[in-house]
């Protein structure tokens, strides 16, 4: 938060109940009881302007790892290739539901049919085709098949995973109750394909940038390598067994 020079702006969307929670760790704070769509549609209701300055939004879950250089290198990225909807891959040690989002080497990103709602990253420009869709569930369930569907009958199908600045999914997936959804999931991700009259699709990559670049985000290994081993740890610690290694 202290780094002068990052290029990007920080809001958190805050459903617990201390007050005073991320103090110093954020430009503005927007606190609702709810899911995380349901967070971002009312942050959305309550402040309609906010987004008009920046050139993308990202909105990832609270369980990923990452640094702020990191951060600064995935929207610059973003912006120099135009993608409408992208997210970071995730690193080797990332709990993962989609195969399709764990890092591939040598690449600088790939062009696909997917991508997920753990992390979404939306070109301003189109934003509001996108945030439309936030309140139709609770869990964001198919939302990345209505988003492949927006974009493709507005012309601007251009998804894409970054590979070059990954980031590491510390929780395995579903442990916090799918984002707080109020539904099952599975529930609201069929009515929402039905309503939309849609087939989810397999991800699939349709091209590979290559990463020309000789700089490794060795910052971001080290990082990963590091929370895992403690996190595997905690894990066993509370199972019984000795995770010394």
């Amino acid at each position: 938060m202290n780094r002068p020079q990052r290029n990007w702006d920080i809001a958190v969307s805050y459903y617990g109940n201390l007050p005073n929670a991320y103090e110093g760790q954020y430009d503005w704070i927007h606190r609702f009881k709810g899911s995380k769509w349901e967070g971002l549609s009312d942050f959305l209701r309550e402040y309609p302007e906010t987004f008009t300055k920046y050139d993308y939004i990202w909105l990832p879950d609270d369980d990923l790892l990452t640094t702020s250089e990191n951060i600064d290198q995935f929207f610059s990225i973003c912006r120099e290739q135009n993608f409408t909807i992208a997210q970071p891959a995730l690193t080797r040690y990332s709990y993962s539901s989609w195969k399709i989002t764990l890092q591939k080497p040598n690449s600088l990103a790939r062009i696909t049919n997917f991508v997920e709602v753990m992390a979404p990253c939306f070109k301003v420009d189109s934003f509001k085709l996108f945030s439309d869709t936030f309140s139709i569930n609770t869990s964001g369930w198919g939302y990345e098949w209505l988003w492949h569907k927006i974009a493709d009958q507005n012309g601007i199908n251009r998804l894409a995973i970054i590979d070059r600045t990954p980031v590491f999914h510390t929780r395995p997936v579903g442990s916090a109750g799918h984002g707080g959804s109020k539904s099952a999931p599975i529930s609201e991700k069929s009515l929402l394909l039905d309503k939309f009259q849609l087939t989810p699709h397999k991800p699939r990559v349709h091209q590979v940038l290559n990463d020309s670049s000789s700089v490794t985000n060795r910052g971001m290994a080290i990082l990963e390598e590091l929370a895992s081993k403690l996190l595997y740890r905690q894990i066993n610690s509370r199972s019984g067994t000795d995770a010394r290694h």
